[in-house]
């Protein structure tokens, strides 16, 4: 979804060269190295990561690491992954929606990082425009799984103006949620922090006292259909997962959401590919949340640009 910006403690270069960059922080202070990537970098195995760090992939404070390299809150963890490491498959497809000389805005699949993170470098929408169009800076980010709008500019400042923008600008949403949503519209508001119950590092929650970062997103049902309504999404503030938590927070889950949906577990569990049962309740592949309608003023003359992007066809209806 959309956000102001996003500090996340991996961060990748956006360069030719990957380079993955990640600190400690307290929380790891006094960790050796392998200890540090198996407990913060789930998504590979621990012989793996051991195997890339005797590989010399591994820099700490600019030099190379071993597994036992101990690490500080302020160590700079560096990974220079192989060029020809493999990337999970994506759908790779997007649109352009429109464009000037300095901003782009694109309508991507729902299964397409916005940037590199993670597993993901060259499978990624940023990379493909990169192939396209030259440099390019992300404005805002979706999930893998959320399809439609993503803004990029032609350069960093322009970007970073944009950014500064988004807070004022009206984004919508279309989603599809389980079970019969109300009539009437709901403004969801509440904090949203780390859920510290649940097993999944990334999950999130809403609280309804101040415990995190203020969220407020505004609900309407547009239709409903065997157990399933399609709701439309306006998002106050741009928080991470803020619309997913939203419609969870009220019993009403995202189609399809393995993390914020009818069983957490899914998530762990499609790592290594879900089962037909875990598939059939899911209902989709892929959560069912789309990026539908961007309005933002033109950093140049204040022009008021529209940016459409319409349902998926992958939406159940």
């Amino acid at each position: 979804m959309f956000v102001t910006r996003w500090l996340c403690s991996l961060k990748c270069d956006f360069t030719d060269r990957r380079i993955i960059k990640s600190s400690p922080g307290e929380k790891h202070s006094g960790w050796q190295l392998i200890d540090y990537l198996c407990a913060r970098f789930d998504y590979r195995e621990r012989d793996a990561w051991c195997k890339a760090v005797e590989n010399g992939e591994f820099l700490v404070d600019g030099d190379i690491a071993v597994c036992g390299t101990l690490l500080t809150a302020e160590s700079e963890v560096q990974w220079l992954p192989p060029e020809d490491l493999p990337e999970p498959q994506t759908d790779n497809t997007f649109e352009i929606l429109w464009q000037d000389s300095e901003i782009i805005a694109v309508n991507k699949s729902g299964n397409l990082p916005t940037h590199p993170a993670g597993a993901y470098f060259h499978n990624t929408l940023w990379w493909l425009l990169r192939m396209k169009y030259g440099a390019v800076f992300p404005v805002n980010r979706l999930d893998r799984e959320t399809s439609g709008i993503v803004l990029f500019a032609r350069n960093a400042q322009r970007a970073a103006e944009l950014q500064n923008k988004l807070p004022e600008m009206r984004k919508e949403y279309i989603l599809l949620v389980e079970g019969e949503f109300p009539q009437h519209e709901v403004t969801v508001h509440g904090w949203i922090r780390r859920d510290t119950a649940s097993a999944v590092r990334k999950k999130q929650m809403l609280c309804n006292i101040p415990c995190g970062k203020e969220a407020t997103t505004v609900l309407r049902r547009i239709d409903y259909r065997n157990g399933i309504s399609k709701l439309l999404a306006m998002p106050l503030t741009g928080r991470m997962h803020q619309i997913r938590l939203a419609v969870w927070s009220l019993g009403y889950p995202v189609v399809g959401d393995k993390l914020y949906g009818v069983n957490e577990n899914f998530f762990v569990l499609q790592k290594e590919g879900l089962p037909s049962e875990a598939l059939a309740a899911l209902r989709m592949k892929r959560q069912a949340l789309h990026a539908s309608l961007l309005v933002f003023p033109h950093p140049d003359n204040g022009e008021t640009i529209t940016v459409c992007a319409p349902q998926p066809n992958d939406f159940l209806f």
